[in-house]
């Protein structure tokens, strides 16, 4: 596409055949010039590129809104151990149902949330919520970010292990 080398979907089965493709891809750049290719966001394939020209640039890709955090967490399974108790505080500026402070405890060995009353372990928005929930971010990272606010280590921990990081793979990418 013009002076761009532009993969749309890029699939290999092993290091081989992905270096493979990418040396077909680097055969057009007297060509072309630029390689464009939407990598998932995890990808490290740039790593291997010798030219700082070729490294990612990132993009937006993926929105995501937590409607109901009671059922979101219910439907993830996240595990939990029974004797760990998180109350989160919540704040949503637009749905005010998910405003206030949450209980996060083991049922079954998996993490249910469920209204309460005291002061938060966890303070978060619904935006940073959703991250965890999607697994886009590790709690420490979002904590060093300032998106979430938490008492103590052990708070801290404990969101680490029950909302783990995911590579999430969205139609954008394919």
């Amino acid at each position: 596409e013009g002076d761009i080398f532009r993969v749309i979907e890029l699939a290999w089965f092993d290091e081989a055949a992905k270096a493979s493709l990418l040396g077909f891809a680097s055969q057009h750049f007297s060509q072309c010039g630029h390689f464009s290719w939407l990598a998932p966001a995890h990808d490290l394939t740039y790593l291997q590129f010798a030219e700082d020209k070729h490294y990612p640039v990132a993009l937006p890709s993926m929105m995501a809104r937590v409607i109901d955090p009671v059922q979101a967490v219910s439907a993830l399974a996240l595990p939990m151990l029974s004797r760990d108790l998180l109350r989160i505080g919540l704040f949503d500026g637009v749905i005010e149902e998910n405003n206030g402070v949450f209980a996060l405890k083991a049922q079954g060995g998996e993490a249910r949330l469920s209204l309460t009353e005291g002061p938060p372990d966890v303070t978060m928005d619904i935006g940073a919520f959703a991250q965890l929930c999607f697994g886009a971010y590790a709690a420490d990272d979002l904590w060093l970010g300032g998106r979430i606010g938490v008492k103590d280590a052990r708070c801290r921990e404990m969101l680490q292990r029950v909302f783990p990081v995911r590579k999430n793979y969205i139609n954008e990418y394919f």
